[in-house]
């Protein structure tokens, strides 16, 4: 074979190889961004569904899950709940609540209800999940304090019904929340609005029409963080009455 010949096959194989490893780069690359896609997509799914679901447990000591399953599903009818799903005597999904009530955290928002039912030696655990209807979600998550406790007193009445008789004066002295707390954090969010409305109506003065539109979302943007900080505050100085009329 003449020496030209066998250079120009040795460069050809060369290009082809390069290009080979060029390739395998190229989708290395793209499965390595699509393995991170799907992370940040993953762990986003992981924080809406911690933001979305209050989960409690109790603890029915002396019984089994055949006695407690019954109680549960009275209960659920007593609340006037559709029971969408269920395995006896370990599953329960029901939704709850009124369609109407625009306020999510209150007790009787539209929800679902999902009771996990264990056998733990003598003792059963009851594990209940619940979730706000999609509209309602945000209203939930900036007001978490107030549908926690709202709805821990719900769950109270179950208790009381399983044989626990202090679960509803306990939802009261006890909450699951800090209301001081919880009042803090609203006097914050009130300053932080104040601080954002300031902001964007200096900005909008100094710059009149060139940015108007984005100041004046500034400014909206304030005025909802003052109307939730001033409604928490309110909620939470109303709860730490009640608490200190509920202790002994």
């Amino acid at each position: 074979m003449e020496p030209r010949r066998e250079w120009a096959i040795v460069r050809t194989y060369g290009r082809l190889r390069a290009s080979s490893l060029q390739d395998r780069a190229a989708d290395a690359d793209e499965l390595v961004s699509t393995e991170r896609c799907c992370n940040k997509l993953e762990r986003r799914k992981r924080y809406l569904s911690v933001e979305r679901m209050i989960t409690f447990e109790h603890r029915v000591p002396e019984t089994t899950t055949g006695r407690v399953y019954p109680i549960i599903e009275e209960w659920l009818g007593s609340q006037k709940a559709k029971v969408k799903q269920s395995q006896p005597p370990a599953f329960i999904e029901a939704s709850h609540g009124r369609s109407l009530q625009p306020m999510g955290w209150k007790k009787d928002a539209k929800k679902t209800i999902i009771f996990n039912i264990s056998q733990e030696d003598r003792d059963v655990l009851v594990r209940v999940e619940l979730k706000p209807a999609s509209l309602n979600a945000s209203d939930v998550r900036s007001r978490i304090d107030q549908a926690r406790a709202n709805w821990n007193e719900l769950l109270s009445d179950l208790w009381f019904r399983l044989g626990d008789f202090q679960a509803p004066q306990q939802a009261m002295v006890n909450p699951p929340v800090s209301w001081e707390l919880s009042r803090k954090k609203g006097i914050r969010m009130v300053y932080s609005g104040i601080v954002l409305m300031v902001l964007g109506i200096l900005a909008t003065i100094i710059f009149a029409s060139t940015l108007a539109l984005v100041f004046t979302g500034l400014i909206i943007a304030g005025v909802l963080a003052m109307t939730n900080g001033a409604m928490i505050v309110r909620s939470a100085k109303k709860r730490l009455v009640q608490l200190e009329q509920a202790s002994p």
